[in-house]
């Protein structure tokens, strides 16, 4: 068993020999907001992760490539209200084996970034990848024409210190990345889902959005050596598609996943199974040329089956994993939830499509995946929906509190998990990614708890976002009143508690009013509530 890494901040986990053994754990944020985490692995043991981030008081190196979040105010909206925000940029770290921080460097423009994900080349060098709203996104050859706002999908390959940008591209049209891969050819391929019309579509499958598609079709695009578009290409049918996943054959053959609302996939090739549900997976093969579709096979049930997440290994079979509320869901059932309530699934297709080799669900939503040196499956995702049962070695044998945690398994090839533990504090706990490294597998994931179990930590302190630990102000019925503790309250995950003071003469003459009451934070009031008084 291996190594684990978290991040939402970051929390890194390792497990070595037999039993798991926890390495290092540790938080990676700033006083913005991390929404996203991904990880990959060197050959050495280092890790490197890469966040979305709106922090901009994450360490960076001196001779970082950006030493700086990009200045730029983007809008958020939280509890049904806009308010502006940092716009949000990605951070690329390297950690140690043993979880030190030694290289940093923010990346992105002035609007937003999104991540997709993080990946090593073969002389050593991190390429990220992911969405952009920049138009000054740095030293960036632009492929296409943006049809209306600047939007696209980016990757960047940095060197190996962080120091330098050796080429950057964004390709127009691609407005939510969702996945990303390298090829050992020095191929790169960016997939997700777009909305735009203004993909350039080069050796497409399909060239254009199709009508039917409320939110927009799948897409996947690759960039040859150098970042010119090899193929790009919508993929999608007379209904909503989604991209989430993609891997390459040693053929050069993009393998995708996602889930669809659509019947009918391109599918010039083989075509196995057809959709059973409001959605279903798909696994899809594309030639090395990006002209034809290999293959396609369907995978769900009757219900509303998102694929989320998709691994494939040495053989070239492919393990795909989401979650499925269908009662009918083909597979065997570990997950102790009651069927037609949502589950976790992994299923085994191989390697020409024409087979499921194995199907099992599981009570905890599989949102990413890895598949080791051994050839052993890693899950992560959010626990749980049904049973988690953790193993007498596990680093965390129950959930901790009331909110949900993250989760780190182990499956073989079929029949139950072979090894599984909770990984999590009272807060709310998701893993996002999950790498294998040489003596095991490296997660990261988004953390919302301040009291996540630390192990050797490069960050020992989760910032606090600032409209919460600024100072409070309240007042009632335009009456400012006396705060005397403001703070997140004791014994509950996530709720945050202000007591204040009425002065002694506050309603004189009220006998019964309905009284407006505004909690203020960092210069942002609250909605207004109404308070019953009385004397």
């Amino acid at each position: 068993m291996g190594k684990t890494v978290f991040a939402l901040l970051i929390f890194a986990f390792c497990c070595a020999g037999a039993d798991p053994v926890l390495r290092f754990s540790t938080y990676l944020g700033g006083s913005g907001r991390e929404t996203w985490a991904a990880v990959a692995v060197a050959a050495d043991g280092s890790t490197w992760v890469a966040l979305a981030t709106g922090s901009p008081d994450l360490p960076v190196s001196a001779d970082a490539a950006q030493k700086a979040l990009a200045p730029g105010t983007c809008m958020g909206v939280e509890e049904g209200a806009d308010f502006p925000r940092r716009c949000s940029d990605v951070y690329v770290a390297k950690l140690s084996p043993a979880g030190e921080i030694l290289r940093a460097s923010y990346l992105g423009g002035s609007g937003d970034e999104g991540l997709a994900g993080i990946q090593l080349d073969q002389a050593g060098n991190v390429w990220v990848a992911g969405s952009t709203l920049s138009a000054d996104f740095p030293r960036a050859k632009v492929i296409g024409t943006p049809a209306a706002a600047f939007s696209g999908t980016f990757v960047v390959e940095l060197s190996a210190d962080l120091g330098s940008i050796l080429q950057s591209t964004v390709v127009i049209g691609g407005s939510m990345a969702m996945a990303f891969s390298l090829d050992g050819a020095g191929g790169a391929y960016i997939a997700g889902r777009t909305g735009s019309p203004d993909l350039p579509a080069v050796n497409a499958i399909q060239p254009a959005r199709t009508p039917g598609a409320t939110w927009g079709d799948g897409f996947v695009a690759k960039l040859a050596p150098g970042g010119t578009l090899a193929y790009a290409t919508y993929f999608g049918g007379n209904n909503d598609t989604s991209v989430t996943s993609l891997a390459v054959d040693a053929s050069g053959s993009a393998v995708l996943a996602g889930f669809t609302e659509a019947d009918d996939l391109p599918a010039g090739g083989a075509r196995y199974g057809k959709r059973s549900g409001t959605a279903d997976g798909f696994v899809a093969k594309i030639a090395p040329d990006g002209k034809s579709v290999a293959w396609l096979r369907y995978l769900g049930g009757s219900g509303y089956d998102q694929l989320l997440a998709m691994a494939m290994d040495a053989a070239g079979n492919v393990y795909a994993g989401g979650i499925t509320p269908s009662a009918d869901f083909p597979g065997d059932d570990y997950s102790g939830e009651q069927p037609g309530l949502p589950r976790g699934f992994v299923t085994k297709v191989s390697a020409d499509g024409a087979s499921v080799l194995s199907s099992r669900m599981f009570g905890y939503y599989v949102q990413a995946m890895a598949v080791d040196g051994g050839g052993a499956v890693w899950l992560t995702g959010t626990c749980c929906s049904g049973v988690l049962q953790a193993s007498p070695s596990a680093l965390q044998v129950a959930r901790n509190g009331y909110e949900t945690d993250a989760y780190l398994v182990e499956l073989g090839d079929t029949g139950p998990p072979l090894w599984a533990s909770y990984i999590g504090g009272t807060g709310t706990d998701t893993g996002t990614s999950v790498a294998a490294a040489p003596d095991g597998v490296v997660l990261a994931g988004v953390t919302y708890s301040f009291d996540f179990p630390l192990d050797n930590a490069a960050e020992g302190l989760l910032h606090q976002d600032p409209r919460v630990s600024a100072p409070v102000s309240v007042t009632l019925a335009g009456t400012p009143l006396e705060v005397t503790w403001a703070g997140l309250a004791p014994g509950f995950a996530g709720l945050y508690q202000v007591n204040a003071l009425l002065p002694a003469d506050f309603g004189s003459g009220i006998v019964y009013a309905t009284l407006p009451l505004v909690v203020s934070a960092g210069g942002r009031g609250s909605n207004s509530g109404l308070v019953v008084f009385g004397r």
